[in-house]
C-alpha cells in the first residue's frame, strides 16, 4: 500500500475517533451515564465504532509492515496498544466499562495518531523473526490489559475518595457504582496477570538470550510487573490487601511496564 493511501487512512481515524469523542461528550452533558451508556449501545454507535476501529487497524497495519519486517517503534506500538484496549472495551466487556473509560481510550488513540502524522518520520524499528513478532504482539496485548487496569483503578481509587469526603463530583454521574468498579478493577488485574504470563511464556520460547542488552531491561521491568500483579492476587484472596492497598500495587506494577517498555523507547528513539 502507498505511502498517500496509508495517510489517508491515518487521516480518516483521526477524524473518525474525533467524531466518536464528540458523540460521547453530548451523551454526558445531558443525563451523564445513562445517556451515555445508551448513546454507546446503539447499533447505528457501534456501526461506527467498528468501522472506525477498522481504518484504524488497516493503518496501523501498513504502516508497520515494511517489506518482510515488522517495524515495532514507539508510536506504532503505542497505537496498536491502544487499539487493542478499545477492542477489548467493545468486544469482550462492552456492558461493563464506564462509557468514560470508552471515552478516555478514544482519547488517547486520538493523542497517538495525531503525534504520529506530527513528528517526522524516525527510522524503523524493524523486526524480520515472525517468532519474535508472535512475543511482542503478545507483550502488546498484555500491555493494553494493564493500560485499563490503570484507567480502572484511577477511577476507582477517585471515586473512593471523593464518597470518603462526601463531595459530589460531576464525573461521578459518568460512573458505575463503587462496588462494580471494585469488582472490575480486580477481574482486570488477573486478566492482566494472565496477559503478562503469555509474554513472558513466549519470551522464553522464542528469545534466546533475556538477558541481552536490547531487552535485558525489559525483561527486568515485566517480571517485576507480573510478580507484584501475583502477589496482589494472593493477598487479595487471602483477604490480606484492601481495594485501596491493591489499587496501589496495581499502579505500582504498571508504572514499570510504562517506565521499562515505553519510557526506554521514547529515550532511545526520540531523546538519545
Amino acid at each position: 500500500m502507498s505511502q498517500i493511501i496509508v495517510f489517508i487512512f491515518s487521516v480518516l481515524s483521526l477524524l473518525g475517533y474525533a467524531g466518536l469523542a464528540f458523540y460521547l461528550m453530548i451523551g454526558f452533558r445531558t443525563d451523564g451515564e445513562k445517556d451515555a451508556f445508551e448513546l454507546s449501545q446503539q447499533r447505528t454507535f457501534k456501526l461506527i465504532v467498528y468501522s472506525v476501529m477498522l481504518v484504524h487497524f488497516i493503518y496501523v497495519f501498513n504502516a508497520m509492515k515494511q517489506d518482510n519486517a515488522i517495524d515495532m517503534g514507539l508510536l506504532k506500538m503505542l497505537g496498536l496498544t491502544f487499539w487493542f484496549m478499545l477492542l477489548t472495551t467493545r468486544i469482550f466487556i462492552s456492558n461493563h466499562f464506564s462509557p468514560l473509560i470508552f471515552f478516555l481510550i478514544i482519547i488517547l488513540n486520538l493523542l497517538v495518531l495525531s503525534v504520529d502524522l506530527l513528528l517526522p518520520l524516525k527510522e524503523a524499528i524493524l523486526i524480520d523473526n515472525y517468532a519474535i513478532v508472535f512475543h511482542a504482539l503478545s507483550s502488546v496485548i498484555a500491555y493494553s490489559l494493564c493500560g485499563l487496569v490503570i484507567l480502572q483503578t484511577i477511577i476507582f481509587s477517585l471515586q473512593e475518595r471523593t464518597l470518603k469526603a462526601r463531595k459530589q463530583g460531576w464525573w461521578q454521574n459518568l460512573i458505575p457504582s463503587l462496588e462494580h468498579n471494585e469488582k472490575l478493577f480486580y477481574d482486570l488485574s488477573r486478566v492482566a496477570f494472565i496477559g503478562l504470563s503469555i509474554s513472558i511464556i513466549s519470551g522464553i520460547i522464542v528469545l534466546d538470550d533475556w538477558l541481552l542488552q536490547q531487552v535485558s531491561h525489559k525483561t527486568v521491568f515485566t517480571i517485576l510487573a507480573w510478580l507484584i500483579f501475583g502477589f496482589l492476587l494472593f493477598l487479595r484472596k487471602r483477604y490480606i490487601l484492601t481495594p485501596q492497598k491493591s489499587a496501589r500495587w496495581a499502579l505500582g506494577a504498571c508504572s514499570l511496564l510504562i517506565i521499562g517498555v515505553f519510557g526506554s523507547k521514547l529515550v532511545l528513539e526520540y531523546i538519545l
